[in-house]
């Protein structure tokens, strides 16, 4: 019985004009769809639009709403984009839906796929930082991107200017495989100088958003777009983050998912880079972290002492918050 109905969810997830319809309706999480499986072995409720089913399923009204308030004609549009594009829509009920993304809290009910979708299955490393990089910053982007898809990982990151775009094109020059995460329908470009760029991905690997054709990369969705990046993949790595940027957010997801996150630090003329990997959502005191000659020494903030490397001959930082870097050993 539990296969038939694996079966039928499946049959269903190819259904463009069903999952349009949700990806219309953002306030529908990948928790709801699970939800009503549960309840009803089935997405018929879903399909006909059954309220009654959908609240018993646990569904708050303001999520049906959404859902009821999407118009035929829009769903009839976003299908004939997705036909004439080649785009696939992967459901959370499918399969194929990464794994990864999947324990994410909050993980998207569907996905828009550009390019080869098997790829969102692949081990990944996402690779997040600051726009305005320095020089250094992105080359020591580039180059760890290029060493990490040599050695087979996916680089996933967000086709934003200055780091995002170097980890893109250190994964392509490797010949490896690379995902950009879009804040905006995949009908469009953002930013409009990586057009190429995407180009050379889809070509590679693939460009995901959970957005609607038509959907505009307004500022709000870039913190949703962060979320996805550090749920598909293994770990997060942060170069030259601001402190209050995006790259931030994107590793406090990763630490909440139970993800590793590693940072690296600027050139040697500037001041440690960090990231906390615990969720308490407090922000560090930057100011406050020490300076070390060695890059594989790290400071222990909760205890407030420094805890070199192994070459050092002390132990690892066994804190909830953990300040390293990914250059050399000493």
């Amino acid at each position: 019985m539990g296969s038939a109905l694996s079966f039928y969810a499946a049959a269903m997830s190819d259904s463009p004009a069903l999952w349009a319809r949700v990806a219309r309706a953002p306030a529908i999480q990948a928790e709801h769809i699970r939800a009503l499986l549960a309840q009803d072995g089935s997405l018929q409720a879903l399909e006909r639009l059954r309220r009654s089913a959908l609240s018993a399923a646990g569904w708050p009204p303001a999520v049906i709403a959404s859902l009821a308030a999407v118009d035929t004609y829009t769903i009839a549009a976003d299908v004939r984009w997705i036909e004439r594009y080649n785009c696939t829509l992967l459901a959370c009920s499918s399969p194929d839906y990464p794994p990864q993304l999947a324990e994410l809290r909050g993980a998207p009910a569907v996905l828009f796929v550009r390019g080869d979708a098997s790829i969102l299955r692949h081990p990944q490393l996402a690779m997040v930082g600051s726009r305005n990089p320095t020089a250094g910053g992105r080359s020591t982007a580039r180059d760890f991107a290029q060493y990490f898809a040599r050695a087979g990982l996916a680089i996933t990151s967000g086709l934003a200017l200055g780091i995002d775009g170097a980890c893109h094109e250190g994964a392509l020059a490797a010949d490896g495989l690379t995902l950009a995460v879009c804040g905006h329908g995949l009908d469009q470009i953002y930013p409009p100088q990586h057009a190429a760029l995407a180009e050379q991905i889809l070509a590679h690997g693939a460009l995901v958003s959970e957005f609607a054709p038509g959907v505009p990369p307004l500022k709000a969705h870039f913190p949703q777009r962060n979320r996805i990046i550090a749920g598909l993949a293994l770990g997060t790595l942060v170069v030259e983050a601001a402190r209050e940027s995006g790259s931030l957010i994107t590793a406090r997801h990763a630490g909440e998912a139970g993800r590793d996150v590693f940072a690296s630090r600027g050139p040697s003329t500037t001041r440690w880079r960090a990231v906390a990997t615990s969720s308490s959502g407090k922000e560090p005191n930057w100011s406050r972290a020490p300076q070390t000659s060695c890059p594989n020494c790290h400071f222990n903030w909760k205890n407030k002492g420094l805890v070199r490397c192994n070459s050092h001959r002390l132990p690892r930082l066994q804190g909830r918050r953990r300040w390293t870097t990914t250059t050399k050993s000493c």
